[in-house]
C-alpha cells in the first residue's frame, strides 16, 4: 500500500521572499544564499558574452523539438550591433536575435537554440553571434542525440536473475552481517548477480541522504550527475562515483523540489516565489535565470508537488496559488515554448507551498503531456483518489483510481497511455495469469476494470511497491521495489527482529525487480536485480523504502538503502539511508 513521507522526518523552514522553505510532507527547501558580489568593471567598447557557452540536447525524439535559452549580454560600455546569428550542424536552429539588433551596455538578450533531429544518433554544431564587438563572434558549442519514439529499447538488462520465481530466502548470517562497501565502491549481489555501487556515506556526511521518490528523476539527462536530497531538507549534487559536484551551499534557494531537464545534462528547474527558474550547473557552481514570472500568482507562490517530473515532451506539472491556503491551480508549463496549459482549480483548499498537503498529494506526469492528480483522500468523489488532467482538459476529472497507491505513467508497446501500479486497488484479484489478490499491474489510463494481460507479475504476498517508469519512451522497462513488511526487515537490534526464514520471508521481499512493459507474468521478462538490504525504522517508514527509480534513458537504477546501519539501527540519526546505483544497460 502507499506510504508517504512522515512530517516528523523533515524540518519546517518558513520564509516567503528570497528564502527557500520546507513545509509539510516530504517537500524540500533551500536556505537564503548571500548575494554574489558585483562583477568587474565593464569592458571598454562593446563586448558580447554568451552563457552558457555549450548546450547538450540529450535524447530528443526524432520529429520533436528540444529548445534551450542562451543569455547574450553586452558586458562592454558601448552599444553592440548584431550583424548575423547562425548555426551549423544538422537539426540546430536559433530564434530571438537577428541582424540589426542593438544591445546597449549591460543589456541581455535571449537566444533560443533548438534541436530537431531528423535521424537517430549524434549531432554536433555551433551557434554563432556575429557583431561589431571587439571580441566577435560569440559562439556556443552544440551537441545533441536523436532517438526514436516508436522503438523503445527492449534489450534485457545486463544483470539480474530471470525466469525464476523461487523464494530466495537470505541466509540468516549473511543478512544479519551484511556490510556495504566504501563510498564509490561496488559489490555484486551473490544471488541476483547485479553489481551495486555505493554513492553516499551518511555516517561520514552527518545525515541521511536520499533521492526522494520513484517518480522523480534523480539522474541528469546525460547520466553524469545525481541530485541528492539530504535529511536537513537541502539538495546537493554528486557524480556517479559519489564525489560531490555541487555542495548544499552552492545550490540556489527554492520553494521546494528540484527537477532535472529531460534534454540538457546541466539544467534543472525550480520555483522561487512566483517564478520558474532555469538553473545551470557549471563545474561546482549553479546559476539560475528566470524562465517565467507567473503574475497571476504574484500574491503567493508557484510550486512542484510530490512525485512531479518533467514529461517526455518537456512540460512541467505545476501548482499555483495567489492567496495562501485557498484553492490551488493545477497546470503544466512548457519552459521552451513559454506555454501554459489549461488550469484545473481545486475545490479543496490547502497551502500550495507544501508539496504534500491536505488537498493534493502527488502530480504524476503522463506521456500525453498531462497529469495524474492524486488527491489526499481515497474515494469515488470528484476530488478523491487518482484523477486525470490532460487535453482536452475535461471536468469533472476523469477516473484513474479511487484507492490511491504508488504508480507511474508511460505507454505500452501498442502506444496506449498506461499506468503501472503496485496493485489495482479498486479491483481485487485474482485475474488472468495471476492467482493472488495483490500483484503489480499495468492498466490503460481510463480503463475501469483490468483484464488478464494487465497482471505484470504475481507476488505471493504484497509488501507494497514503489514504481518507476521514468525511462519511457527511450526504454520500456519498469522498476518495482518492495517496501519492507516483515520482522526480518527490521534492524538487528530491534526487539521485534526475526532472522529470515520460510515463515518470515516471501518471494520478492526486499528486492528491486525490473519487468518489461509487456511482461504479462512471463518470468522470462522479469529480472530480479538485487536485495535492497534496507530495513524498516518502523513499520512502513517512507524513508526506509528503497523507492528505486530508473534513469531517463533506462541505463541506470538508483535506490535508497540503510544497509550501513543493519546491526545497530539509526542511532542518533533521523532515518539513515544512503544511495546505491545499478547499471543495467
Amino acid at each position: 500500500m502507499a506510504s508517504h513521507p512522515s512530517t516528523n522526518t523533515v524540518f519546517a523552514i518558513v520564509a516567503l521572499y528570497g528564502v527557500g522553505i520546507l513545509a509539510g510532507c516530504g517537500s524540500a527547501s533551500q536556505s537564503y544564499k548571500t548575494p554574489t558580489p558585483p562583477g568587474p568593471a565593464p569592458t571598454a567598447g562593446a563586448a558580447l558574452s554568451a552563457s552558457p557557452t555549450s548546450l547538450s540536447f540529450v535524447n530528443v525524439l526524432v520529429g520533436k523539438v528540444g529548445s534551450q535559452v542562451v543569455s547574450v549580454t553586452n558586458t562592454g560600455n558601448a552599444n553592440a550591433t548584431i550583424s548575423s546569428v547562425s548555426t551549423s550542424g544538422a537539426g540546430f536552429s536559433v530564434d530571438g536575435m537577428s541582424s540589426g539588433m542593438i544591445l546597449e551596455p549591460d543589456q541581455v538578450a535571449s537566444l533560443t537554440v533548438s534541436f530537431s533531429p531528423t535521424a537517430l544518433g549524434s549531432a554536433t554544431g555551433t551557434a554563432t553571434i556575429t557583431s561589431d564587438a571587439a571580441d566577435s563572434p560569440a559562439t556556443v558549442t552544440l551537441s545533441g542525440f536523436g532517438t526514436s519514439s516508436t522503438s523503445p529499447d527492449l534489450t534485457p538488462p545486463d544483470c539480474g536473475l530471470s525466469n525464476d520465481t523461487t523464494n530466495h530466502i537470505p541466509a540468516a548470517s549473511a543478512w544479519t552481517n551484511f556490510t556495504p562497501p566504501a563510498l564509490g565502491s561496488t559489490y555484486t549481489d551473490s544471488v541476483y548477480g547485479c553489481a551495486v555501487k555505493r554513492l553516499t556515506n551518511s555516517i561520514a556526511f552527518g545525515q541521511a541522504q536520499h533521492h526522494y521518490y520513484a517518480t522523480i528523476e534523480p539522474m541528469s539527462a546525460g547520466d553524469t550527475k545525481i541530485l541528492v536530497y539530504d535529511e536537513d531538507g537541502f539538495f546537493h549534487i554528486i557524480d556517479l562515483d559519489g564525489n560531490v559536484v555541487v555542495t548544499e551551499a552552492n545550490m540556489p534557494a527554492t520553494n521546494g523540489l528540484v527537477l532535472w531537464d529531460r534534454s540538457d545534462d546541466n539544467v534543472f528547474w525550480q520555483a522561487q516565489k512566483d517564478t520558474l527558474q532555469k538553473c545551470t550547473v557549471s563545474g561546482s557552481t549553479t546559476s539560475c535565470v528566470t524562465n517565467h514570472t507567473f503574475t497571476e500568482y504574484s500574491g503567493y507562490v508557484v510550486n512542484f508537488m510530490d512525485s512531479t517530473d518533467m514529461t517526455p515532451d518537456g512540460w512541467l506539472p505545476m501548482v499555483g496559488q495567489n492567496i495562501q491556503g485557498e484553492h490551488i491551480d493545477v497546470f503544466l508549463w512548457n519552459p521552451a515554448t513559454l506555454t501554459k496549459s489549461a488550469a484545473y482549480t481545486t475545490t479543496c483548499t490547502a497551502d500550495a507551498r507544501t508539496a504534500n498537503n491536505s488537498c493534493l498529494h502527488k502530480l504524476i506526469s503522463t506521456p500525453n503531456d498531462g497529469i495524474i492528480v492524486e488527491f489526499t483522500t481515497d474515494g469515488p468523489g470528484l476530488e478523491q483518489g487518482n484523477r486525470l488532467w490532460e487535453s482536452p482538459w475535461t471536468t469533472p476529472l476523469p477516473y484513474v483510481q479511487n484507492l490511491t497507491g504508488h504508480l507511474d505513467s508511460g505507454r505500452d508497446l501498442s502506444g496506449n497511455e498506461v499506468y503501472a501500479t503496485e496493485d489495482p486497488l479498486d479491483h481485487p484479484g485474482p485475474f488472468g495469469t495471476c492467482v493472488n489478490g495483490f500483484r503489480p499491474t499495468l492498466l490503460i489510463v481510463g480503463a475501469t476494470t483490468p483484464d488478464g494481460p494487465s497482471c505484470m507479475f504475481d507476488a505471493p504476498l504484497n509488501p507494497g511497491w514503489h514504481v518507476s517508469y521514468r525511462d519511457w519512451p527511450l526504454s520500456a522497462w519498469i522498476a518495482f521495489s518492495a517496501q519492507g513488511d516483515n520482522a526480518a526487515e527490521r534492524f538487528n537490534n530491534d526487539p521485534s527482529y526475526i532472522a529470515p526464514s520460510a515463515i518470515t520471508w516471501s518471494t520478492y521481499d526486499n528486492e528491486v525487480v525490473l519487468v518489461r512493459v509487456d511482461v504479462n507474468n512471463n518470468p522470462t521478462y522479469i529480472y530480479r536485480l538485487t536485495l535492497a538490504h534496507t530495513r524498516n525504522v518502523n513499520s512502513n517508514s517512507y524513508w526506509s523504502d528503497p523507492h528505486a527509480v530508473l534513469s531517463f534513458d533506462g541505463k541506470y537504477i538508483v535506490f535508497d538503502s540503510n544497509a550501513a546501519w543493519d546491526a545497530t539501527g539509526c542511532g542518533s540519526f533521523t532515518d539513515c539511508a544512503d544511495l546505491y546505483l545499478i547499471k543495467i544497460h
